[in-house]
């Protein structure tokens, strides 16, 4: 079976429809009505 879309692809499509902020301004934001926070991490992180 082939990919139909590597690694790569998939990762450059996601980048091109999400919009990374800085701490600063995800600081700013912090408490708003209108900002929700996504924690992406991988689970595996947490049991570090």
């Amino acid at each position: 079976m082939t990919l139909r879309k590597g690694f790569r692809q998939m990762v450059d499509e996601a980048k091109a429809r999400i919009r990374t902020i800085s701490l600063g301004e995800a600081r700013a934001r912090h408490g708003r009505d209108d900002v929700v926070y996504d924690d992406l991490s991988d689970v595996r992180e947490l049991d570090r």
